[in-house]
């Protein structure tokens, strides 16, 4: 009886973490291209940003930074693929990065050498 209980508690405490990251990544797809903190990604769920720092840890296995630049980089390789007459510049400031050498390192350490 006791172990239903405990698992019961700890389900719901799984899935409201669970509900927290979602909240955080939506807020992520919708804004990734605006110049965005950890602080804004926490707000969006109600939650402090040691808080989100520790829900990613755990249930994505990444911080919340990793995983915007992430969303970023794939961003730009689709658009990329989509028009590729565009140049790399543009679509790298239009995607939330404000610095191209920064983009360069951030795509390398993802992707390997161009």
């Amino acid at each position: 009886m006791e172990l239903l209980q405990n698992e019961s508690v700890y389900t719901d405490r799984f899935q409201k973490e669970e509900l927290r990251v979602k909240k955080c990544l939506l807020f992520i797809e919708n804004n990734y291209a605006s110049s965005i903190t950890i602080g804004d990604i926490a707000k969006s769920a109600d939650i402090s940003v040691s808080s989100c720092m520790r829900l990613f840890k755990d249930v994505l296995g990444t911080t919340p930074i990793k995983h915007l630049l992430k969303c970023r980089l794939q961003r730009i390789c689709e658009e990329l693929e989509k028009e590729p007459e565009v140049t790399i510049s543009k679509v790298v400031y239009a995607n939330g990065f404000s610095d191209a050498t920064y983009f360069n390192r951030c795509f390398k350490k993802e992707y390997g050498e161009i």
